[in-house]
Parts: C-alpha cells; sequence; structure tokens
C-alpha cells in the first residue's frame, strides 16, 4: 500500500459520498421549489408563474408582471440501510498472494435523517419587455455518519457536501410569443469525508513479510486482523467558488399553450484543502515501512469536481379554466464524470480513480386543478435511469433507477401572498456493491453490501408579491 493509492480511494470517496444521504441522481438535489416539488419537477422550465422561474428557466421571468419573492424550506427525510460483509488482510505468503479473515463489527447499520434545504427567488420585472431575477439555493448537500465499528469502515464513516448557487438573471421579451433569458451562476462547494486505516491488517501483512524487524503485532499492542481496535483514520476536506451560465427560451403558442427551454453550463471546480492522517503511534513504525508517508500528518490537495450540463424541455397547457397538465424532460451530461482526478501538492503527482458514469434522462409529468379561487391541487410523476454503473456503484453512492411521486397545493389567502406545499416519495432503491483490495497495495480489505435507500421529501414555501 501507499500514500498516493490511499488518498485516491479517500478523495475517490469525497466525491461519491457527496450526496449519498439526499439525492437520487448523481449529486444533485431536485428539492428546490415548494411549488415545482408538488408536480414532481414536471414543468418547471415551461410554466414560469412564480419567481423561481429565475432558476428553472430565466426566459420566464417575462411573464412575472409584479416583483416578487419566493422563499422555501425543503425537508429530506433519508433511510438508509445496509446488509454489508467484508475481509481483512490476514498473512501474506508473497507480494501477490495472501489470506483474508472476516471483517467485526456492525454489518447491517442503518441511519436516518433530516436534511434543511432552503431556497429563495426574487423576479424584478421592468417595464413589459425586460425583467431581472436572483436565485438562492443549496443544488448539493449532504452528510452521512456510520458508526466506527462498521464492517465497511475502510470505505464510509462520515461525509458531508454543501453546495450553494447564486445566480443573477435577465430576461428579455422579443415578441408576443418570444422570450429570451440568461445569467451568470455563482457556485460555492465545500467537502470533507473520514474513513479508516486498516492498520491491524497492514501490520499483520508486514509482519508476515519480515518487515517488522522481527516484532510482532500484538507485542507492540496492535490489534488482530479483522479488529478494529488499532484503526486509523484519515479525513480530507476542501472548498471552491466557480462560476458558469444559464441561458433559457420560452415560446408561448397561445397563452394557455408554451414550451421553455433550459440549459445550465458546466462548472468545473478544484476543491483546495487538506488531508489529514491520524496513524496510532505503536503502528507508525511499521507502516512508515510500507510508505514513509503514512504517519500522522497532513497535507495539502486538490480535487477537481465538475458539474455537469444539464438540458431541460418543458410543456405546459392550460386545459381550461381549472385543468392544467405539463410535462418535463432533462438530460444531465453525467457521462462527463470520467475519472477523479487528485493532484498532491507535495509531489506533482496527479492520481486518477475511474468512475465513467452515463449519460442520463429524467422524464416527468403532472398536473394541476384549480379547486377554488384560493386552492390549487398538484400531483407528478418522475423516472430517471441511474447514471452509475454497477463497476463503480459504492456503498455512499448505490442508488438504482430514480422513481417518484408527488402531490401538492397552493394557497392563496390574499391577492399578495401564496403559500405553496409539495410532498414527494421516492421508491426504495436496492443495489449490491462491492469494494476494495484485500491486498497490502490496496486497502488491506474488502467490502460486499446490499444498500436500501429511500427518500420522503416535504417542502413549504411562501410567494409575496409587492410593488406596483
Amino acid at each position: 500500500m501507499n500514500k498516493n493509492k490511499k488518498l485516491v480511494v479517500l478523495c475517490s470517496s469525497l466525491l461519491i459520498s457527496s450526496s449519498s444521504q439526499v439525492a437520487a441522481q448523481g449529486y444533485y438535489i431536485d428539492e428546490q421549489s415548494a411549488k415545482r416539488l408538488g408536480d414532481a419537477f414536471s414543468g418547471g422550465a415551461a410554466e414560469a408563474n412564480d419567481a423561481s422561474t429565475a432558476f428553472y428557466n430565466p426566459a420566464g421571468l417575462s411573464r412575472i408582471k409584479q416583483s416578487e419573492l419566493v422563499a422555501n424550506i425543503s425537508l429530506v427525510y433519508s433511510d438508509m440501510s445496509v446488509d454489508a460483509s467484508g475481509t481483512s488482510l490476514d498473512q501474506m505468503t508473497s507480494l501477490s498472494t495472501y489470506t483474508t479473515t472476516p471483517l467485526q463489527g456492525d454489518g447491517s447499520p442503518s441511519v436516518t435523517e433530516t436534511v434543511a434545504i432552503p431556497s429563495l427567488y426574487l423576479a424584478l420585472p421592468q417595464y413589459d419587455q425586460l425583467a431581472f431575477g436572483v436565485s438562492i439555493n443549496a443544488p448539493y448537500a449532504s452528510g452521512t455518519n456510520l458508526n466506527n465499528d462498521f464492517v465497511g469502515r475502510y470505505f464510509s464513516l462520515e461525509s458531508e457536501i454543501t453546495g450553494i448557487n447564486v445566480g443573477f438573471m435577465a430576461s428579455l421579451k422579443l415578441s408576443d410569443q418570444l422570450s429570451i433569458g440568461g445569467g451568470v451562476n455563482m457556485q460555492h462547494i465545500s467537502a470533507s469525508i473520514e474513513q479508516a486505516i486498516n492498520v491491524a491488517g497492514y501490520c499483520s501483512g508486514a509482519e508476515s513479510l519480515g518487515l517488522t524487524g522481527g516484532n510482532s503485532c500484538s507485542a507492540m499492542g496492535i490489534g488482530a486482523p479483522g479488529s478494529s481496535s488499532s484503526d486509523g483514520y484519515f479525513k480530507v476536506k476542501g472548498n471552491d467558488i466557480d462560476y458558469g451560465f444559464t441561458v433559457g427560451v420560452l415560446y408561448e403558442f397561445t397563452e394557455d399553450t408554451r414550451v421553455g427551454l433550459n440549459f445550465r453550463s458546466k462548472i468545473e471546480h478544484e476543491l483546495e484543502g487538506t488531508a489529514t492522517f491520524k496513524i496510532p503511534a505503536n503502528a507508525e513504525a511499521v507502516l512508515s515501512v510500507l510508505d514513509p508517508n503514512l504517519t500522522t500528518h497532513s497535507t495539502d490537495g486538490t480535487v477537481e469536481l465538475v458539474t455537469p450540463e444539464t438540458l431541460s424541455l418543458s410543456v405546459f397547457h392550460q386545459i381550461n379554466e381549472r385543468w392544467a397538465i405539463q410535462g418535463d424532460t432533462n438530460w444531465t451530461n453525467w457521462s462527463r464524470f470520467k475519472s477523479i482526478d487528485v493532484v498532491l501538492e507535495d509531489t506533482g503527482d496527479v492520481l486518477s480513480t475511474p468512475q465513467n458514469w452515463n449519460d442520463s434522462w429524467r422524464v416527468a409529468v403532472g398536473g394541476s386543478f384549480k379547486l377554488n379561487p384560493q386552492w390549487i391541487l398538484r400531483a407528478g410523476l418522475a423516472f430517471e435511469k441511474s447514471p452509475i454503473p454497477d463497476s463503480t456503484a459504492s456503498i455512499d453512492f448505490a442508488f438504482d433507477d430514480y422513481k417518484a411521486i408527488s402531490v401538492g397545493f397552493s394557497y392563496e389567502p390574499t391577492d399578495t401572498l401564496t403559500v405553496d406545499a409539495g410532498l414527494q416519495h421516492t421508491m426504495s432503491f436496492d443495489r449490491d456493491t462491492s469494494q476494495g483490495d484485500a491486498s497490502i497495495f490496496g486497502e488491506a480489505a474488502t467490502t460486499d453490501a446490499n444498500v436500501k435507500n429511500q427518500f420522503t421529501s416535504l417542502a413549504v414555501g411562501l410567494r409575496w408579491k409587492f410593488g406596483e
């Protein structure tokens, strides 16, 4: 094992686990609007009836005739259960042959948590043709916390990501039918990950190869292979701010029928931060024989992360005074995520871990029913095939195809105030994963797991119209 490979494994998990407890589509989170949640995000680029269109399609700002502020809070409840087993390196009979022993610990952990995701949108119409908008939301947010005795501790313990996007948008109405829009997105990403290091497995392997100077691991106070008593730990954290753009088009065939197209560009992040290794003092001498850098210390490094392009095509049709239907198809360029590139600043080495994700298409349909002048009811369905191939699925990212059902409502107590609410349930994901290399040149451990995830999202929002 060497420090460089271990850091690659760690930084891979930094990105892969970034959305493990929230998102179902790569590392993007849908829950950016209470109103949109109620119809499964089925017509965001075309309906354009509130200030959230600044995010979903800025061209739709041309339809907003009065200044409006929209504030939402989404609560995403996640339930993850894992059925895992693993092995630890035991004895090395040569550099290429070895024996293993079962990993001890909790093989069936479950994690439930609720994450709050806020969003804020502002629309400022100017004259008849020009409008401006601002969007502030968190399309990337997550956290995972597993116990230190988890069987898969050498691949997943704790992870957290926070991503904040601020967009400044404008729209121009070119004719009664056609509007265009666009703007700049400023995106801040911060992330951290912690995992265990299989000190007992490395020591046992080194001892069997005669690399411990005649000392036994047990005599040095290091636990038996498979146990967690002598584990080391490492943690990587980093952050970055970068910029992208959004462009959109809205075409209104009639007042009741329209189509919208929205494109968000990729944003290339280079997360700068530190990787910290914590090795038990009685094991440092042994592990430094395997790699001089495997001691308690910190080193600078960077990790590249790209939030990929998305393209949304939406249609909206008001059937009559009460009924409306809408649909949406969304393409995300996840095939851009071919590998994770890690640059070590102390050596300048560039290390890559393959991911080879696939592009994904999300489709959604929805509708609304105006119960009376104050109440509107909504519902929707959505589906997306997972972009994650079996070969790179992990405990932290074990999502399968995304299937969701949504319901919601809007209540308008006054002419200037509207309350929105949405509820979405995502059908359970069930996926098998296999990770690790039990040799002394890998993680000295393997883990096979079946991971089940399911999500329920609840969002409420207020829309306030002000000014003339």
